[in-house]
């Protein structure tokens, strides 16, 4: 579906991430993990922009956008200077990157960096209330100050058991970890696994799974440009 919504709240996360919030028509619903297209103004024209949904469906009439800022993106340029009552134009839901309700196994990792964590945070917090299942998420970033939501992903592991939060730096030691998520990951087997990020990224970790031992039909993706 194709409608306008209007920016109702503008929050930085972080030095280049902010947290956009709109206010959505009572019809629009998606599924945890898709995400919507925004058509934005650039040089005389409609160009689409896509932006993973951060909140459950459980939110009604809202939607949240974690987004990255980038010097020199007419996007970024735009979100930038958009204010509280801006209208944007949208389209969808869209996507097929959601919860693998098909499958057997009960224990899930998801695996994102910078603004990847978007759907899986969203898939995480709706599917948590199925307590006989396990989920795990590793967040990748550079240093303490990218890991947006990190306050609100430790509170998510008190109030859940079955939930394990698990950043991981690059450049920084933080809880006995440095380098790269899949130092980290542990027992393979047995699991289905969600990977969101950067193109580069998602084709490491996905080949590294493979590599040891894990089925294609229990690897989702979606690769960022």
């Amino acid at each position: 579906m194709d409608f306008e919504a209007p920016l109702i709240a503008k929050k930085q996360l972080t030095s280049d991430v902010y947290l956009f919030s709109f206010s959505v028509p009572p019809s629009f619903l998606f599924i945890p993990g898709q995400f919507i297209m925004l058509l934005l103004p650039h040089e005389g024209h409609t160009t689409p922009r896509c932006y993973s949904l951060f909140n459950a469906p459980s939110d009604k009439g809202f939607v949240h956008l974690a987004v990255k800022l980038v010097d020199g993106g007419f996007a970024s340029d735009i979100f930038n200077k958009a204010s509280v009552g801006d209208r944007f134009k949208m389209r969808g839901p869209l996507g097929h990157f959601v919860f693998d309700h098909a499958s057997l196994l009960k224990e899930h990792v998801f695996i994102g960096t910078g603004t990847g964590v978007t759907p899986l945070y969203s898939m995480i917090t709706h599917e948590l209330t199925h307590k006989d299942h396990i989920f795990s998420l590793f967040f990748g970033a550079r240093t303490k100050k990218d890991l947006f939501f990190h306050e609100t992903l430790k509170k998510l592991t008190q109030e859940h058991s079955n939930f394990r939060y698990l950043p991981v730096l690059s450049q920084e030691v933080f809880e006995e970890r440095k380098g790269h998520v899949q130092d980290y990951l542990g027992d393979l087997l047995g699991k289905t696994f969600y990977i969101c990020g950067l193109k580069d990224m998602v084709q490491d970790v996905r080949k590294y799974l493979l590599d040891h031992g894990v089925s294609e039909k229990d690897i989702h993706y979606e690769r960022y440009s």
